[in-house]
C-alpha cells in the first residue's frame, strides 16, 4: 500500500497457476483486516459461481478476481484436445506442482505432473532455473498438443465448468446466482 497500490488481490490456496499455501476463505479476511479499508480487496481462488462471488463479499472483499471460469469459454479459443480436458475435470484432476516453473502452480494432472511428482523423479529446480530446464518443451507439448502430457493452470473450480458458454452467459450466470444469494 506505501508503493502505491491500487487494490489488493487476495488469492487462495484454490487457484489456478502460482499459488500460496493458505485458503481463500482464511487469507481473504486477513487481508480485509490488515488493510482496513485503506485500499479494495478482491477474493481469488476458487471463485466459480455467483454463490462464491456472495460468500467473497461476505468476507469483506470488494470484489473478486477470477481466471479459471474463462478458460472454458467460447471467446477464449482453447484447443479442442485442452477443452476436452478442461470440461472433463474436477476439483480432484488439479495438482500443485512444481514441474513448470520451479514455483508451486496448481494445474490439470496429466502424465508430466505425475512423472515429476513420482518418488524416483528429481526434484523441480527452483524459479526461474526449471522454467529454463523445461520451457522450449513445455511449449512444443502445447503447440503440438501432444497427450498425455498436455496440460495447463487451473484452479479447483474447474468442476463447475463442463460446458462451452461465451462470456455473457458466464456473467450474467454469476450475477444471477450472486444477486439471489445476496437477496436470501
Amino acid at each position: 500500500m506505501d508503493a502505491g497500490a491500487d487494490l489488493i488481490v487476495a488469492q487462495g490456496y484454490d487457484a489456478g497457476a502460482h499459488t500460496g499455501e493458505i485458503g481463500t476463505f482464511s487469507l481473504v479476511p486477513q487481508i480485509v483486516d490488515l488493510v482496513a479499508g485503506r485500499i479494495p480487496v478482491l477474493a481469488a481462488g476458487g471463485v466459480a459461481t455467483g454463490r462464491h462471488i456472495a460468500a467473497a463479499l461476505a468476507l469483506g472483499a470488494e470484489g473478486v478476481w477470477m481466471g479459471t471460469p474463462w478458460l472454458t469459454t467460447k471467446e477464449h479459443n482453447t484447443s479442442p484436445k485442452m477443452l476436452a480436458q478442461l470440461l472433463n475435470a474436477s476439483s480432484n484432476d488439479t495438482i500443485r506442482s512444481r514441474s513448470n516453473s520451479g514455483k508451486t502452480l496448481r494445474m490439470i494432472k496429466s502424465a508430466w505432473s505425475e512423472e515429476w511428482e513420482a518418488e524416483d523423479s528429481p526434484k523441480p529446480l527452483q524459479m526461474p532455473y526449471q522454467d529454463i530446464l523445461v520451457g522450449d518443451l513445455l511449449g512444443s507439448i502445447s503447440r503440438h498438443e501432444v497427450e498425455p502430457l498436455l496440460h495447463q493452470p487451473a484452479g479447483q473450480g474447474i468442476a463447475f465448468f463442463n460446458e462451452v458458454k461465451t462470456v455473457r452467459e458466464t456473467m450474467e450466470a454469476f450475477v444471477a446466482e450472486a444477486s439471489a444469494v445476496v437477496q436470501r
